[in-house]
């Protein structure tokens, strides 16, 4: 075939996928828009995940016919005049690429009025063609109002491979979480097919951390606020001693802008690495500096930074999160670092790189977040032969460790692993059999989450609902469960932990394997419905080891932790230094 030179339109669509990928970076682009434009009120309206309309109406400077009709030209901005602009931007925007990306795939709609002209205009085309833009009247109302309608019609190949649409209004959510914490004098309102999502008036970040992170996790974070020369890092992150089970309540912003940040994410978990336990810090932390130093110009959705002196930031973060959190620990909890030698100041110049060094594997599933979650389940191991009779019940200690004796051996099982294991088996063989017993709550569960963390979780919906779980959404921010499978023990509480935690670690139902679902579903809920320190009766400790006998796997509770220890005849024969006993 011979090299030619694309047409103008098909060059457009392919453009277009640098900058608009999916509903959200629309929104996240007009939102910026906004902003530039001084707007001190902006109001969002989405239909159908955003595939049918997106409308963001701000009461910013409003623009003039003539910048009206530039705005839709590929690399029109305001924002640049020279190359060396660049090095001192103070605005989002500034590649001209987002109005004119929008407008290629979709049917647009712009009105405006910039307080000067004796009435405002507006602009409606569709295909990315600014010849065939129209221009026309409209009334005087301050501001802009931008609708996008019918996104990607043009392009549909790209729009059947869109996430499904939960998935979608969860990305949207998340865009404008991050607006509301970066710009906390900014009123911002969401609707999504006219349910309020948010209604967040101008405050500050405190009234901003509260509306976006879930009231128990907002409640307990601390102030992060730290100056080295010209960069300053202030924000919130959590208290050590109240770490949340992913990394989704992450937000990292530089010079204003929402970005994902390698850097600064290793420095914090080089900070909490000694005390996190698998879990993971809530954080918002926002980082200023010379805009000299920060290159914003990496991608075209300008989510990637890349720095100067990127040693400085790693060693400056992470010294910040240390004197601003850690010094708040007490010995007790910190016990294990009180005396390290790992503390910034003692850092030798090579480990200040270690943002480039590969991760360690991660231990424990409580490290994993969402789809490494199902990933790495625990898979079951053949049985052992430890089960021989006669069995004879020794006792209980400690309330939560069950002693038995064989002609063999002696036996400690954990009782809670134990049962953890029992159940984990016995409900998969339910959801196999589909014969899940259900029990409606007496009292229905009401469980407050993040809007963004609701929303991941009607993911779900459907599935749970053939897993024993009934869940609605009840408001914006709120899931209510409405039954539970009768093999499990939920106390209300364990049952709101059980779904905040599903809410934080699972991804995109579509994208794991029935086997991984089922299993991690099982494995969270035994978790959190097996009672801690219960005293136990010899009949019911008999019960328990026959039972685990049974299991398909009985050496191991579903996190992969011993579920008993063997210790044989021969072994305790030569730990008393006998021959025989």
């Amino acid at each position: 075939m011979p090299i030619k030179i694309l047409p103008e339109n098909i060059v457009s669509l392919i453009a277009a996928g640098e900058v608009i990928e999916s509903p959200a970076s629309v929104l996240k682009e007009l939102i910026e828009n906004s902003i530039d434009a001084k707007a001190k009120s902006i109001d969002i309206e989405i239909k159908k995940a955003g595939k049918e309309l997106i409308r963001v109406k701000d009461d910013g400077c409003g623009m003039s016919k003539e910048d009206l009709k530039l705005c839709v030209y590929p690399h029109s901005t305001s924002k640049i005049d020279s190359y060396d602009d660049l090095n001192s931007l103070n605005t989002y925007g500034f590649r001209g690429e987002a109005l004119y990306s929008a407008y290629s795939v979709s049917k647009i709609k712009i009105q405006t009025y910039d307080g000067k002209s004796e009435h405002g205009f507006s602009l409606e085309g569709e295909g990315g063609d600014p010849q065939k833009a129209q221009i026309k009247p409209a009334p005087p109302s301050k501001g802009t109002i931008i609708e996008i309608r019918d996104l990607f019609f043009n392009t549909p190949a790209r729009k059947k491979f869109l996430k499904s649409d939960n998935s979608l209004k969860a990305a949207l959510i998340r865009v404008v979480e991050e607006f509301i914490l970066s710009k906390p004098d900014i009123s911002f309102s969401l609707k999504i097919d006219s349910s309020p999502i948010f209604e967040h008036k101008s405050s500050d970040l405190k009234n901003s951390v509260k509306t976006v992170f879930m009231p128990k996790t907002a409640e307990k974070m601390i102030d992060i606020s730290s100056e080295d020369k010209e960069w300053r890092l202030y924000g919130k992150i959590s208290d050590p001693s109240n770490l949340i089970s992913s990394r989704t309540s992450q937000y990292y912003f530089v010079n204003g802008r929402a970005v994902e940040c390698d850097i600064m994410r290793k420095a914090v978990y080089k900070a909490y690495e000694h005390i996190r336990n698998g879990r993971h810090p809530a954080l918002a932390l926002f980082l200023e500096g010379p805009a000299q130093d920060i290159d914003v110009n990496v991608h075209p959705q300008k989510k990637q930074v890349k720095f100067k002196d990127e040693n400085f930031i790693y060693s400056f973060v992470l010294s910040s999160i240390y004197k601003s959190a850690m010094e708040k620990q007490t010995p007790a909890s910190f016990s294990s670092s009180a005396n390290n030698q790992d503390s910034p100041s003692n850092f030798p110049a090579e480990n200040q790189n270690s943002f480039f060094q590969k991760e360690t594997n991660p231990q424990s599933l409580s490290q994993y977040a969402q789809e490494d979650f199902l990933n790495h389940i625990y898979k079951a191991e053949a049985k052992s032969g430890w089960y021989k009779k006669p069995l004879i019940y020794i006792g209980q200690i400690f309330d939560s460790l069950l002693i038995f004796q064989t002609p063999e051996s002696v036996l400690i099982a954990d009782q809670h692993a134990a049962v953890e294991r029992i159940l984990f088996e016995k409900y998969l063989e339910e959801f196999r059999k589909e014969s899940i017993k259900i029990q409606d709550l007496l009292i229905p569960a009401v469980i407050e989450l993040t809007a963004s963390g609701a929303e991941k979780l009607m993911l779900w919906k459907d599935w749970l609902l053939k897993a024993g779980f009934e869940i609605n959404r009840t408001g914006p921010n709120i899931i209510t469960a409405y039954s539970s499978p009768s093999i499990f023990y939920f106390t209300p509480e364990a049952l709101k932990d059980f779904f905040v935690y599903l809410s934080e670690v699972l991804g995109d139902p579509a994208k794991a394997p029935e086997e991984l679902k089922r299993n991690s579903i099982a494995t969270l809920a035994c978790k959190k419905s097996i009672k801690a320190r219960e005293k136990i009766d010899p009949a019911s400790a008999v019960k328990i080891l026959e039972e685990l006998n049974a299991c398909e796997d009985s050496l191991h509770c579903p996190h992969g932790r011993p579920t008993l220890i063997e210790i044989s005849l021969k072994e305790l024969t030569a730990r008393f230094e006998r021959t025989s006993l």
